[in-house]
């Protein structure tokens, strides 16, 4: 094969699917009349698809296969100019002017997948990236095969898309509204999943379909494909147990606070937040290591009891949910006789409840 593009084009277009692959994806390089087809595959724990395609002038058609690790600094390297790609099956020339460079082809022609939805299910942008970003916050860490993902699910009201979240200690439920139903019942890899929201970049809108065992968005002339799993998440909803009590008090004031107290943690776990709630008032207590860290604020709606209540958290859970929740209120809401065995608390962005999420208490 023999194209001709600009440097930056492709320059971009390999950024994106290193982001979405890492340094062990093969890129393709398919030349067809008028366009460049650049499609890449990972070897890592999941796999990850990335496709898109340029335009380009095209002297004789054809196909290689490289390394990313290679190719992009290669690519790089370059002036903004006109760049000349020449591919056969034993590797590919890069030329501009005076400078030349070739790279061998991969060992693992193969491993290239093209096969991708004509057309998704359109969802919000901005929605679309809040729900990821809030519901990886709150996985396991570990590479665990189910709590480590990241759950498509359906609500029961309207069929709206609800990405779902958990480590067992806490739990995050985020509403993504589309106009048509989207596809759902199935669990992607946490970190595949922002890789490819972040290799996408922020667009207005994101086309979702599945197929293949993959979830596939779309966004801006690119496509990322991540291998799913269909197994099902634990019954989620039953965790939510029925809110007996509920305190509802200025969200980024609080969110500053308990940011604070995980700033000045010591230690790599974060100690205890200890929140101290009764008739008008929350306070915020926290020993760090490195101080204490503690405030009060007012509660504008509360139904508590007479007697306080004392219930301490892990620091960074409790701050993560706060955090990520928007609106300026937020409602604490506590299920009956919180302090008799370990409940989980509700959180939500008063009075909106697109989002929600479940903290465990910590026991003592």
């Amino acid at each position: 094969m023999e194209v001709s593009l600009p440097q930056p084009a492709l320059h971009a277009a390999l950024r994106k699917a290193h982001t979405a692959t890492g340094i062990t994806g093969q890129v393709r390089l398919v030349a067809s009349p008028g366009q460049l087809d650049v499609t890449a595959r990972n070897n890592g724990h999941t796999t990850m698809l990335f496709a898109t395609e340029l335009d380009a002038d095209i002297a004789s058609p054809g196909h290689v296969t490289v390394n990313i690790r290679q190719l992009l600094p290669a690519v790089k390297s370059f002036t903004p100019d006109i760049l000349t790609l020449t591919g056969n099956d034993i590797g590919l020339d890069l030329s501009a002017g005076d400078i030349n460079i070739t790279l061998h082809a991969s060992d693992h022609p193969a491993c290239i997948a093209d096969r991708i939805p004509a057309a998704g299910v359109a969802v919000g942008g901005v929605e679309f990236r809040r729900a990821v970003a809030t519901t990886v916050r709150t996985v396991a860490t570990d590479r665990h095969p189910v709590f480590g993902n990241v759950w498509f699910d359906r609500e029961r009201d309207g069929g709206q898309l609800r990405l779902v979240g958990t480590d067992t200690f806490r739990l995050a439920a985020v509403r993504v509204p589309s106009a048509h139903q989207t596809p759902a019942g199935f669990q992607v890899d946490a970190p595949s999943l922002k890789r490819a929201v972040k290799a996408l970049g922020k667009q207005v809108r994101y086309d979702l379909a599945h197929a293949d065992s993959r979830l596939w968005v779309s966004a801006g002339g690119m496509t990322v494909g991540i291998e799913t799993d269909d197994t099902a998440l634990p019954r989620y909803r039953a965790w939510a147990q029925e809110t007996r009590s509920t305190v509802t008090v200025a969200r980024r004031p609080l969110a500053d606070l308990l940011g604070r107290a995980v700033t000045l943690a010591v230690k790599k776990t974060p100690p205890p937040v200890y929140l101290t709630m009764t008739a008008d008032t929350l306070e915020v207590t926290s020993e760090t290591g490195a101080g204490t860290v503690s405030g009060s604020f007012h509660a504008g709606t509360c139904d508590m009891p007479d007697q306080p209540t004392r219930l301490g958290f892990n620091g960074k859970f409790l701050f993560d949910a706060v955090d990520t929740l928007e609106g300026d209120q937020v409602s604490l809401m506590l299920p009956e006789d919180p302090t008799e065995r370990p409940k989980p608390i509700k959180l939500i962005s008063a009075p909106a409840c697109e989002v929600w999420h479940l903290v465990m208490p910590t026991r003592g």
